[in-house]
């Protein structure tokens, strides 16, 4: 709704010819302002957009991680029972599939703490930093003039 209301008011047709040249100069700022405000906030959804699938991936492996855990819980039990009952056979075919659960388990867990890491928004960031140094570059001289 801003920019609209600003556009409405600044205009976008070319300066009169008596206008005098401080509000030619305003309305020009004012206009490049708005685009690149227009420009960071498409930024910005674009990165949270990637942001959300990669959280989406996360979710994933934590669910799976969640999933194999449980069935290795199972089987360790399952494995309790055999060793006591029985201490050969079956019992290493149990082993080799836990073992197995456990690592794939731990392989979800490894990846969804690894996508977990990224910084949020970092081109946006580095944008509005870059920005912010230009002001005051242009404030620290206006000082001095």
């Amino acid at each position: 709704m801003l920019p609209a209301v600003l556009q409405r008011l600044l205009g976008r047709s070319a300066p009169a010819a008596g206008e005098p040249g401080v509000l030619s100069a305003a309305r020009e700022v004012a206009l490049q302002t708005m685009e690149h405000s227009q420009a960071l906030a498409e930024l910005c959804r674009t990165e949270l957009g990637e942001y959300a699938a990669r959280q989406r991936r996360r979710l994933l492996f934590v669910v799976l991680a969640v999933f194999l855990l449980a069935v290795a819980y199972v089987l360790l039990c399952a494995l309790a029972v055999l060793l006591l009952s029985a201490l050969l056979g079956v019992a290493w075919a149990l082993l080799i599939v836990l073992a197995l659960q456990l690592l794939a388990a731990a392989a979800l867990l490894l990846a969804a703490v690894l996508l977990g890491r990224q910084p949020l928004l970092p081109a946006t960031r580095t944008e509005l930093s870059n920005d912010w140094q230009c002001l005051r570059l242009l404030l620290k001289g206006n000082r001095n003039s």
